[in-house]
């Protein structure tokens, strides 16, 4: 439509020209919605610098804190690991020890009174056979001058 009034150039252009004023709310609207939009872009674009500023300032001043806590918290981890596993230690030491006080040192100490028993029964019975050895000889060295006489007054 609008080409076929093209051909008539006065009134092509006094109809564009209406098309133009009955399309300016429209266009206003648009100037109006891209003024918004700019706005919310400058809003945007205040927040994303504050983003960057937190960031350099969590970067610069609260990182090295938080680096030092990991740090610090990776050690502390690895402390309680490691008290956990001289826990578990100590719990299998004191069974252990348990066990040994309630068991074996019994054994032990009736074994240990034993020998001691045994070891003064016979240092007792060397000192007897000590003592009883000459006396045995002698009365066996009797016996045998008894029997050499009855021999003799035999033959």
């Amino acid at each position: 439509m609008v080409k076929s009034m093209g051909q008539w150039p006065v009134v092509g252009r006094f109809i564009r020209i209406l098309v133009g004023i009955y399309r300016l709310p429209e266009v206003m609207d648009m100037a109006t919605h891209g003024r918004h939009v700019q706005s919310s872009l400058d809003g945007m674009q205040g927040a994303l610098n504050q983003l960057k500023h937190a960031q350099v300032v969590l970067e610069c001043q609260h990182l090295p804190e938080l680096r030092t806590h990991t740090v610090t918290g990776g050690r502390v981890q690895a402390a309680e690991a490691r008290l956990d596993a001289f826990q578990q230690r100590l719990d299998d030491f004191q069974t252990r020890l348990h066990v040994y006080e309630t068991q074996h040192l019994p054994n032990l100490l009736e074994t240990l009174s034993e020998l001691n028993h045994r070891q003064i029964a016979t240092d007792h019975d060397r000192e007897n056979l000590v003592r009883s050895v000459p006396v045995a000889l002698r009365e066996i060295h009797h016996r045998l001058k008894r029997l050499s006489n009855m021999q003799d007054e035999l033959v």
